[in-house]
């Protein structure tokens, strides 16, 4: 089964990066292929396709830069300090 997501707590791991680049590289792919057959519900559809695959790209980077905002798993709670009583 294949994931359009990297694994939860995988931030570096380096499987963000290259499917959003995999993502708006099959969006310009889609796109190039409409603009060669323009008129064509063939060509409708592609661009429907490319489309989705924006809105994947767009929905890694959200969810990557959630992760490096709240952390991504790797970094162990702080635990809190006692006050020292005078």
């Amino acid at each position: 089964m294949s994931r359009d997501y990297a694994p939860r707590g995988s931030v570096r791991d380096h499987r963000c990066m290259p499917l959003i680049a995999y993502f708006r590289e099959k969006a310009a792919q889609c796109r190039r292929l409409a603009a060669n057959i323009a008129g064509d519900p063939t060509a409708e559809a592609l661009l429907r396709l490319a489309e989705e695959f924006d809105a994947k790209a767009a929905a890694q980077v959200a969810r990557e830069r959630t992760a490096l905002a709240i952390g991504d798993g790797d970094a162990k709670p702080r635990k809190a300090r006692r006050r020292r009583e005078k």
